[in-house]
């Protein structure tokens, strides 16, 4: 595998999903929240439960950082904080029922918007995506177990 080609795919990604964020970013809904707790609610939607500190390296904020954003969200009622029973130093953070129809309600633009960007290219220039991101899915998870048996 060419290590050019990796870097090259992640950067175009990375502008695809900024560009996406973007565009949601300025729904009337979510104006009310930055875009770090956006980008909060759709990791915990998509991953579950998890530690601030996974979250927080996810998002690339340092701890105390995130816990700013944290509080906000449980503020507004979005997330909820709890002490992680395995180990009482850690807290857990979860999507609150508002949070999770907050991101679903999104989900469903998000989802309409990406249909229509995809609606460009040929079937079979669709599938090729499709088994990518299967692939990038199964790897990332790989990834996220190896990393979650470290903490």
């Amino acid at each position: 595998m060419n290590a050019c080609h990796v870097w090259q795919f992640m950067s175009s990604f990375h502008l695809f999903r900024r560009k996406l964020l973007l565009d949601f970013l300025h729904d009337p809904v979510l104006t009310s929240i930055g875009r770090s707790q956006f980008k909060t609610l759709m990791i915990l939607y998509h991953h579950g439960s998890d530690t601030m500190g996974a979250v927080s390296e996810y998002l690339g904020l340092e701890r105390g950082s995130f816990t700013t954003v944290a509080d906000a969200l449980i503020e507004q009622g979005l997330i909820q904080r709890e002490q992680n029973p395995r180990d009482r130093r850690q807290s857990l953070v979860s999507l609150s029922a508002k949070g999770k129809a907050l991101v679903e309600k999104d989900q469903l633009r998000m989802d309409a918007y990406l249909a229509e960007q995809l609606g460009n290219l040929s079937p079979d220039e669709q599938e090729r995506i499709e088994r990518v991101i299967e692939e990038l899915f199964t790897l990332a998870e790989l990834i996220r177990k190896k990393e979650s048996k470290l903490y």
